[in-house]
């Protein structure tokens, strides 16, 4: 009897929260080898394809999490990079799994890592990936994120105006909002991508 990937990433979840890092990479990597071994046997459907793969990059992440509560910040990364950047072709040159990469959680844990390394360049790369995918009601984290390696780098003035915009735009946001209850039109300027800011 085969336990479904869902099955055993929700065990590495509960792991995790109780603070069994050790058991939650067990039970992760059990769900990541059953969907590799699925992947590899093939797809029924489109809507298998897509379930499998969005799985999978949900235990990578997950696995991602893990290693970095374990202390081991390379496996960490290396599980970030493949949910953004995928994880390879496949002999023919088709890509075995192309990965996803507008997954800002991945993109700003990449920044989060690279910041605590010292390494600005990559930090700034990550978080600027970030904050110019992500919508704004999601994307409070990403802008912080790249407040903060302003902040490292001595850009406080810039870092100063990162927020502020934030901000102003939160405002304007709540005021759509309100405005929608209300009967009004809601505003859909804020519902695309935000830019990044300047060097």
């Amino acid at each position: 009897l085969e336990v479904a990937p869902e099955v055993w990433n929700n065990v590495g979840v509960l792991r995790f929260a109780t603070g069994d890092f050790e058991g939650a990479r067990d039970a992760l990597r059990e769900a990541e080898g059953v969907l590799k071994k699925k992947r590899a046997d093939g797809f029924d459907s489109i809507e298998q394809e897509t379930r499998i793969k969005s799985a999978l990059v949900t235990v990578r992440y997950n696995l991602g999490r893990t290693f970095e509560a374990l202390g081991s910040p390379g496996e960490a990364q290396k599980y970030y990079k493949e949910v953004n950047d995928g994880d390879g072709k496949k002999r023919d040159g088709t890509w075995a799994y192309p990965g996803y990469p507008h997954y800002v959680d991945a993109l700003l844990r990449r920044s989060h890592m690279a910041l605590i390394r010292g390494d600005l360049t990559l930090a700034k790369s990550q978080a600027d990936k970030a904050v110019k995918n992500t919508a704004l009601d999601t994307g409070t984290d990403a802008v912080l994120q790249y407040a903060r390696i302003l902040c490292k780098q001595g850009r406080l003035s810039e870092a100063k105006k990162e927020v502020e915009k934030l901000r102003d735009q939160l405002r304007h946001h709540e005021d759509d909002e309100r405005a929608g209850k209300a009967g009004g039109k809601k505003g859909d300027s804020l519902s695309g991508s935000r830019g990044g800011g300047g060097e």
